[in-house]
């Protein structure tokens, strides 16, 4: 969906974000292209970290590599603190998240503090 907003009015500020990223269903190769259409457009340039939940059904059958592979090697070239694995997405367990809350991510320590709820009263 991220992808598809670029160059839209619905596009949102994402200036010092930390930038939540989950998918289904899209082989390695194809977020190697999100991620490098991504980059094209400067995105990562403006965000302050990267937090990766499930990728779910996006293994390749019989491949030497796995997604978690290919986004390991974006997300070190995207050079901003990035941490992975977290239960968010289309998995087994899916944690809820309050998308645009204040957060913390210690990347190094795979920690991400919701410094705020998901709503304001």
């Amino acid at each position: 969906m991220l992808s598809r907003l670029l160059g839209t009015p619905f596009m949102p500020s994402l200036d010092g974000a930390i930038l939540l990223l989950e998918d289904t269903g899209e082989r390695p190769y194809r977020l190697d292209r999100i991620w490098t259409h991504l980059t094209h457009m400067g995105l990562f340039e403006r965000i302050s970290g990267i937090v990766l939940g499930d990728f779910t059904g996006c293994e390749e059958k019989d491949a030497e590599y796995t997604s978690a592979d290919v986004l390991r090697e974006l997300a070190t070239a995207a050079g901003v603190p990035c941490a992975a694995g977290f239960p968010i997405g289309h998995g087994a367990v899916n944690e809820p998240v309050p998308l645009g809350a204040r957060v913390r991510l210690d990347a190094d320590a795979r920690r991400l503090t919701f410094l705020e709820g998901a709503v304001r009263s």
